[in-house]
């Protein structure tokens, strides 16, 4: 099994831009004047979609080229077995923990990924992100076997399904100019274009090698620019952040995906934090908010003035909690599906474990 050190830089990247946001939103040891720059943490998700749509794809399209089909049932199935037991086990601790602290009932809309349609996420709002990526994993397969069929209408459905959020997103912000993490923004129709260029760049990379090759080389030209443009989006308006910000997100790390993919290690790229951070980033993502709570009503019970100690501590506690359900519950449901539904392919997408 292949790992691309440069992916798993993104992928250590990507976590601990959401981990910069929800440490830094919970009034730790930042300066104010660095929130535009820490409020940028919450794009790192958007790299996380690219991420999973190029992994995804490149699953789907080796496949396909090795055997001339993919079984969808077990395509799924395995997809599933990876990434439901862990959520399915983060989201019972999350609602446990809302549970007691205010009485807050169970909704069974968590259990089919339906939180990302509500106006509010009422609990364990990291969810959205996965409602999302669930949503898409089940319609997948069947779009591409689609495209395979017509690959003119794969073409203009890529296209679509880029072009469509924005707009879809423009028309919400006229009548309502008001931002809430729910429906307005984490619904799968609203928010997939990442999700998507990722599939297509695995697409090109599988089906079309030396294209790909070209858009590499064009890309490693792109990589700082865009990574500027990246950052400057601190100082846009939360409207046009919210109107063409995450399509422009979704281009900015495709890009950069595409600058480093299958290339030299970048410096730091092989080394053991950096692995660990990639490897565990699923679990970090789904207990952090928990983890980075209990660690705050900890401190605050200990009634230490020592902001400093605070922000060690929450490190600590997040650390420690993703560990234990990184080994306890990520690796058991990959062992589990492994050993209960083995891959088809010899080769997975360069990146790592899927």
């Amino acid at each position: 099994m292949r790992r691309d050190p440069n992916l798993d830089l993104l992928r250590a990247a990507a976590i601990t831009l959401v981990l910069i946001f929800h440490i830094a939103g919970q009034s730790l040891p930042f300066d104010s004047r660095l929130l535009p720059f820490t409020n940028l943490g919450s794009f790192g998700v958007d790299l996380f979609f690219v991420l999973s749509g190029w992994l995804i794809g490149g699953l789907y399209w080796r496949e396909h080229a090795e055997f001339g089909d993919v079984k969808i049932r077990q395509f799924l199935s395995r997809r599933w077995m990876r990434t439901l037991p862990p959520y399915y086990i983060a989201m019972f601790l999350g609602w446990l923990a809302v549970r007691g602290q205010r009485g807050e009932p169970f909704d069974a809309g968590y259990l089919l990924f339906f939180q990302n349609y509500y106006k509010i996420i009422p609990f364990f709002s990291v969810s959205w992100s996965l409602c999302i990526e669930e949503h898409f994993y089940l319609l997948l397969p069947w779009l591409l076997w689609v495209v395979v069929r017509q690959p003119k209408i794969g073409i203009a459905l890529a296209i679509v399904l880029v072009v469509v959020p924005p707009i879809w997103r423009w028309t919400i912000w006229q009548r309502n100019p008001h931002y809430e993490l729910g429906y307005m923004f984490a619904a799968t129709h609203l928010h997939c274009e990442g999700l998507v260029l990722g599939v297509v760049a695995s697409a090109i990379a599988v089906l079309h090698p030396e294209r790909w090759k070209a858009i590499q080389t064009t890309a490693r030209y792109l990589a700082i620019p865009v990574l500027m443009l990246f950052i400057s989006m601190a100082f846009w308006p939360i409207g046009a952040q919210y109107m063409i910000g995450y399509t422009a997100l979704a281009f900015i790390w495709v890009i950069v995906l595409a600058a480093v993919a299958s290339k030299q290690a970048l410096p730091g790229a092989r080394s053991r934090l950096i692995y660990w951070l990639a490897v565990s980033s699923y679990s970090i993502y789904l207990v952090h908010v928990l983890a980075l709570h209990g660690s705050k009503t900890l401190f605050a019970r200990l009634h230490i003035d020592a902001p400093m100690m605070d922000l060690i501590m929450a490190i600590a506690v997040i650390g420690i909690a993703s560990a234990v359900f990184h080994f306890g519950v990520e690796r058991t449901s990959i062992l589990l599906r492994d050993r209960l539904m083995p891959r088809r392919t010899a080769e997975v997408p360069v990146g790592g474990v899927v």
